[in-house]
């Protein structure tokens, strides 16, 4: 696969008590997208002061391949079909390229937030 690896985020807002609904039909997508050629990773993450508001992150090795296959795969349709009666609101959207950055990681030392960047191989 030679394509743009990328990740998506989606802020998702949803209607009062609907967050464990919402929660089982990602799961769902989870468990059928895991098996993807093109699939990196994927987490869900609630809002702590509000548990309905949800942070989904996902990354892919091909955006082409997303947009044009991924999206339409048949494993998706029961969950877009859900998600109007699920949704507060229009999920926010956002898709992030990958460049050289490896990865950014948070570090918790003595009660302060530090970023430790990593690039090229080394994972430290």
């Amino acid at each position: 696969m030679t394509g743009q690896p990328f990740t998506l985020l989606v802020d998702i807002t949803l209607k009062p008590g609907r967050a464990d609904e919402f929660m089982a039909l990602l799961n769902d997508v989870f468990e059928a997208m895991k098996v993807e050629e093109t699939f990196v990773s994927a987490s869900a993450l609630r809002g702590a002061e509000d548990p309905n508001t949800i942070l989904l992150c996902e990354n892919w090795i091909d955006r082409e391949n997303f947009m044009s296959v991924q999206l339409k795969r048949p494993y998706r349709d029961r969950y877009e079909a859900r998600l109007p009666e699920l949704l507060r609101s229009p999920p926010q959207i956002v898709l992030l390229r990958a460049d050289s950055v490896r990865a950014i990681t948070l570090v918790a030392k003595g009660g302060l937030l530090h970023l430790r960047l990593v690039t090229g191989s080394r994972h430290s």
